[in-house]
């Protein structure tokens, strides 16, 4: 195991959650009235977790790069 930066650590978790986020969608095609409670609590925590890095490395960077806006603008 290998120390990881703020910056890093968004990054894994800013792609997983769009992983998860790709598979909820194939889910809610599929069964559209069919819960998937454990995707869906794996979507929020990874969610929160990449905004949570996010905010770090935006802080570490001091705000010369804001993760979360280009996350959202899809940069």
């Amino acid at each position: 195991m290998y120390n990881q930066t703020a910056e890093q650590l968004f990054n894994e978790y800013r792609n997983h959650t769009e992983n998860l986020l790709r598979v909820i969608t194939r889910i809610k095609d599929e069964r559209p009235n069919g819960r998937c409670p454990a995707t869906a609590a794996s979507f929020w925590r990874a969610g929160m977790l990449a905004e949570i890095w996010g905010t770090v490395a935006t802080t570490v960077s001091q705000n010369k790069v804001n993760y979360l806006e280009q996350w959202r603008t899809g940069k």
